[in-house]
């Protein structure tokens, strides 16, 4: 359940990053006047919900890369390279201000004397390698890279974000397509010994059935009795 609720606040920061709406646009004004929404960082006086967006922000944004296409992206803070923003490789604290990918084009291709005013000579090679889409008129457009359409979808951030466990045996027998669900999620409860059998109902109060209604003989129920040491259970 924690690795749900985490892919829709991721979901709700893609939304926020990549989606042109009305509730994009008051957030932007009203928390992100002056700086770019991946620098900026929470103050106490800011709400909750702006709270968790920042604290969900860089697990989101490894995940979305910006196609080019007017070259509108934050050349500095935008994740257009496909590995991370370029803000994430410079060493020094100095920042090249609001300045946009297309600033360092020329004739819709790289120009390389701009570049070296903000990138590392190392960086260069990678950057040339970045494709421009160059379409004057359309925005730069989000990438979600864990889909191969690129749009989001909460399963495919459940799977970035859930924490896999070793896939066991028993799993695999129970949860299988030919069985129907229903007995699979019986047999899923008896094996952690969750099934509202006698002995767990008698917790909250004096049952309404004390004994096996399986059994030829009165016995306590329980999940152990009802699927292994049970008359039943043994005929079967």
């Amino acid at each position: 359940m924690e690795d749900v609720c985490k892919s829709l606040e991721l979901k709700q920061w893609w939304w926020f990053r990549a989606n042109d709406t009305l509730w994009r646009k008051f957030l932007t004004v009203k928390y992100c006047q002056r700086s770019h929404p991946i620098s900026k960082k929470w103050a106490s006086s800011q709400s909750q919900t702006w709270k968790k967006m920042m604290t969900n922000k860089k697990e989101a944004e490894i995940h979305i890369q910006w196609r080019l296409h007017s070259g509108n992206s934050s050349s500095w803070w935008d994740n257009w390279l496909g590995t991370s923003h370029l803000a994430s490789y410079s060493l020094q604290g100095g920042r090249p201000g609001n300045i946009t990918v297309s600033e360092f084009w020329s004739s819709c291709t790289w120009d390389i004397q701009k570049l070296n005013n903000i990138a590392h000579a190392h960086m260069i090679p990678t950057i040339l390698q970045v494709p421009i889409y160059h379409i004057l008129q359309v925005p730069d457009k989000a990438i979600w890279k864990p889909t191969t359409v690129g749009y989001f979808t909460c399963a495919s951030a459940w799977n970035v974000v859930r924490k896999k466990g070793p896939t066991l045996l028993t799993n695999r027998t129970i949860w299988h397509k030919k069985i129907p669900f229903k007995w699979s999620f019986c047999l899923w409860r008896s094996l952690r010994n969750k099934l509202p059998a006698n002995d767990k109902v008698e917790v909250f109060g004096p049952p309404t059935v004390n004994r096996c209604v399986c059994c030829i003989t009165a016995q306590a129920e329980s999940v152990h009795h009802i699927f292994s040491i049970g008359h039943f259970a043994k005929t079967v």
